[in-house]
C-alpha cells in the first residue's frame, strides 16, 4: 500500500512537485505545535509579539534621543539593555513567525 491510496491523505491529483506532497503530511501530522499560534483574545502569539518588538523599538529610539539631548537624567545603559531586550524579542518573533510559515 502506498501513501496515494490512503484515503484523504492527499487532496486532488495535481502537477505538484515531491516538495510539495511532503509539506501536506507534516502539515496534516505536525510533530511539535507551533507555539506563535497559540491564540490569545482572538489572535495568534506572534501578533501580540510584534506589537511587543515595535513598542520596544520606538521605546529605545525614544531612549537614544533622550541620551543625545541630556534630557531627564537617561543614562546610556538603561538605551543599551532596552536594545538588547529588543533583540531578543524580535529574534523570537521572527522565529515563531518562520515556524508557522515553512512548517
Amino acid at each position: 500500500m502506498t501513501l496515494d491510496m490512503v484515503p484523504g491523505l492527499f487532496p486532488a491529483r495535481s502537477n505538484r512537485c515531491f516538495y510539495g506532497e511532503l509539506r501536506t503530511i507534516f502539515n496534516r501530522y505536525p510533530m511539535i505545535a507551533n507555539p506563535g499560534q497559540i491564540i490569545i483574545f482572538g489572535l495568534p502569539l506572534y501578533f501580540y509579539l510584534g506589537i511587543i518588538t515595535f513598542i520596544a523599538l520606538i521605546s529605545t529610539a525614544v531612549l537614544g534621543m533622550l541620551f543625545v539631548k541630556g534630557k531627564y537624567g537617561v543614562q546610556f545603559s538603561w538605551h543599551m539593555n532596552l536594545a538588547r531586550i529588543t533583540i531578543v524579542i524580535a529574534i523570537i518573533h521572527g522565529i515563531l513567525v518562520a515556524w508557522g510559515y515553512f512548517f
